[in-house]
């Protein structure tokens, strides 16, 4: 991926690092989830070279679940990107630790990703798209055959999100939620500081039909979080080239 030199100076980077993987304890005993190694790499380590690749100069870890432990493996950089990292010290979830995040940082607004899954995604083409719309909340979206596990999207025809739906077993195709927003900071704001919160279900669903807008994608998409998935990681990034 080239550098892409209109990169706006008040974006942060913000990736959800918190997760115990404990679906995960028959195949990844001893690590959090993000640090689930894929062919002798952290899984995080891919996310972290899009955006390295992309230009930014840091990024923003929230982490909580062995925190000590991530901070000791990914270090102060990665190729030549700063890491800071805000550690919570209770579980947050992934809205409250997110929120903790505005305290350490001046951001106005936030390219925010799930880290245990991966979509192939132009971030550049993502962040264009938020900046021209104007809107205030932007979600990557992903078609697959089975939304079952994950609750599908629903979208009016302009593509503003207008509902989650629930996850139910065999409900067919569908768009989901592909884990990368780009939020305006007054969207986070909305949270209470020090409490916990999940995006998914206490933030994303009070915008819709207001201030949530899909950005729908093609690209490949994996999610780590059962052992089955986590176990075609490997294939999976050799598969798009990437190692």
């Amino acid at each position: 991926m080239k550098k892409h030199n209109a990169l706006p100076p008040d974006l942060m980077p913000l990736l959800l690092a918190g997760g115990k993987a404990t679906r995960l304890r028959s195949v990844v005993s001893d690590l959090p989830k993000v640090l689930a190694p894929v062919s002798g790499r952290p899984f995080i380590a891919y996310l972290l070279d899009e955006l390295a690749a992309l230009g930014f100069s840091r990024a923003m870890l929230s982490i909580g679940y062995m925190a000590e432990t991530v901070i000791n493996t990914l270090g102060q950089q990665h190729r030549g990107m700063h890491l800071d990292y805000v550690t919570e010290t209770t579980p947050l979830g992934t809205g409250g630790g997110a929120r903790l995040c505005l305290e350490a940082s001046p951001a106005n607004r936030f390219l925010v990703f799930n880290s245990d899954s991966y979509v192939q995604l132009d971030l550049a083409r993502f962040i264009n798209f938020h900046l021209q719309s104007g809107h205030s909340a932007s979600m990557v979206i992903r078609q697959v055959e089975d939304a079952g596990r994950y609750g599908k999207v629903q979208l009016e025809a302009n593509g503003q999100v207008i509902q989650f739906a629930e996850k139910t077993p065999n409900a067919g195709p569908g768009w989901i939620n592909a884990g990368v927003y780009l939020l305006e900071r007054p969207v986070f704001e909305q949270l209470t500081l020090g409490q916990a919160a999940s995006l998914e279900t206490d933030l994303l669903p009070r915008l819709c039909g207001k201030s949530l807008w899909a950005f729908p994608t093609e690209g490949a998409f994996l999610d780590i979080g059962l052992p089955e998935t986590y176990q075609q990681a490997a294939d999976f990034f050799s598969g798009l080239g990437i190692s």
